[in-house]
């Protein structure tokens, strides 16, 4: 028995007629190059996907170690289904640990050429150098994974095929790496999946290619075994192979096409940014900003771009305000407050802001995002009345609450947005005598309708005496919807009580001073 370890070539022509015959397993030639197809279609969507915006740089170096892997596991994959394919009159067996060594040229070529493709600008050498350490990692890979293979003979090669089988598959791999920018710039209007599959198609090819070529230039002669090997079935190996590199390739498939519907929302999510009437920034851990959409330069009066790079706080009025800005942004929650922000002129903004950190896609570092709503001068005045205030449509449902009215109820204004709350009030001594709803609102469209004492039940925490005024709202003479009016008397009762204990405590001492 005797390696093939070594490249040995023939030394004239009566060699050849010595050769083993040799066949080909017909579906296992297919199977083989429609891995190196499918394989070569994945890197490339991976490679697509690495040119885009939103990878933070562990997640650039994940995606592209996986296209890597992807391609160059497809390559040894269809290498070794493909000499599995390749059967012979003698007895055929595969060194396990240089098999398994002839992986690495492949992921290793791989690795670089992707590398190359996804710089910003792509020139020419670019495109010839990854083709030549494409090609050149795909004959390494080859030629080593022959170099596992131990037989009843010997092995040679023919040096011209050999040589045609190295450039052959350089030459397809920088047409393939080569076809994005030959159609961008001869302009055939094919869709990006359309380009990759091309290229795909033209890499399955380089690396087929290759491979049948190299096995046509490699004869196998009886001699030189000390020891006979028994012939084998190949099949079942072949399929565990095949097995194994479809799972690595589907997996593959399935991220790309997360990747892809997490791209597609996050475009969707900031067409919306940029539309929105509120004001919007994208801040690091430092609280710098990122990005702002155009409200948001609207509500400071500064140009485009021109908050880009500067620190949040910045923004903020007030020494204690922008401590407590800071200690939010490190908090990792979602939170609600007032603040005044700083226009291009120097004016104080009144401002809700809202905070929150947030992962927008599985490869993104965590990022603080704040939205910020400016405050009228009505919503300013409502909000710092002690009464909460509700408008509502004709049919009771909310429409507008103001702070005073969140804190009684226990709900922010979004959370109640559409929803009926009169149903939240009743009489708090007579439990069995209902709050007629309906009554009441058609009371109030001819006057206002007011109750004391009423109990408010809020969605979280202990019921609530309120007074309770509901009124209707016209424009134009016409009943536009309801405003209600509850305040809490909380105190109030409390400090009647305290005076009817302080009378009878008098009365008392009246009575007993009589006596």
């Amino acid at each position: 028995m005797e390696s093939s370890g070594l490249l040995a070539f023939l030394s004239g022509p009566e060699e050849i007629v010595q050769a083993y015959r040799s066949q080909y397993d017909p579906l296992l030639v297919f199977i083989s190059i429609l891995i190196a197809i499918l394989s070569s279609w994945v890197s490339f969507q991976m490679a697509a996907r690495l040119s885009e915006r939103g990878f933070s740089p562990s997640g650039g170096l994940l995606w592209h170690s996986f296209g890597a892997l992807s391609l160059g596991v497809g390559i040894w994959a269809m290498h070794f289904i493909g000499m599995l394919a390749f059967k012979l009159d003698c007895g055929v067996y595969y060194n396990p640990a240089i098999t398994f060594l002839s992986l690495l040229p492949g992921v290793m070529a791989a690795g670089v050429a992707l590398k190359l493709i996804n710089r910003p600008t792509l020139t020419r050498s670019h495109l010839f150098f990854g083709g030549l350490i494409m090609g050149g990692g795909i004959g390494t890979m080859h030629y080593t994974g022959m170099a596992a293979m131990r037989l009843n003979g010997i092995l040679r090669y023919d040096l011209p095929l050999f040589l045609i089988s190295i450039v052959v598959a350089v030459l397809l791999a920088i047409l393939a790496l080569s076809i994005r920018l030959l159609v961008r710039r001869t302009q055939w209007g094919w869709s990006d999946q359309a380009q990759t599959l091309a290229s795909a198609v033209v890499m399955g090819s380089a690396i087929s290619g290759m491979h049948y070529i190299a096995m046509e230039a490699a004869y196998f002669l009886p001699g030189g075994g000390q020891h006979s090997i028994a012939p084998s079935n190949p099949a079942m190996l072949a399929w565990g192979v095949a097995l194994a590199t479809s799972l690595i390739i589907l997996l593959a498939m399935a991220s790309t096409f997360v990747k892809r519907q997490l791209d597609a929302s996050q475009i969707r999510f900031q067409a919306i940014i940029e539309h929105m009437s509120q004001g919007f920034a994208r801040l690091d851990s430092q609280g710098v900003i990122i990005d702002a959409n155009p409200a948001l330069h609207t509500i400071l009066g500064a140009q485009a771009d021109a908050l880009q790079g500067q620190l949040f706080t910045e923004l903020v009025l007030g020494r204690t305000a922008k401590e407590h800005f800071l200690s939010l942004l490190d908090s990792q929650q979602s939170i609600t407050y007032d603040a005044n922000l700083i226009s291009s002129a120097g004016k104080a903004t009144p401002c809700e802001l809202h905070l929150e950190v947030r992962q927008f896609a599985v490869d993104c570092d965590l990022l603080r995002f704040v939205t910020a709503t400016p405050r009228t001068r009505l919503t300013c005045i409502l909000g710092a009345l002690r009464e909460g205030i509700c408008a509502m449509d004709l049919e009771g449902r909310v429409e507008v609450l103001n702070t005073e009215a969140e804190r009684l109820l226990g709900r922010k204004e979004n959370d109640l947005m559409g929803r009926m709350i009169l149903e939240r009030f009743c009489h708090p001594y007579h439990t069995a005598q209902a709050f007629h709803i309906e009554e009441i609102m058609q009371q109030a469209h001819s006057q206002p309708v007011s109750f004391e004492e009423l109990k408010l039940s809020p969605y979280e925490g202990a019921p609530i005496p309120v007074d309770f005024t509901l009124s209707l709202m016209s424009v134009a003479g016409q009943g536009a919807g309801f405003v209600l009016v509850f305040k809490d008397i909380s105190d109030q009762l409390a400090m009647q009580r305290q005076i009817k204990e302080l009378q009878a405590q008098c009365a008392s001492k009246a009575k007993a001073a009589q006596d």
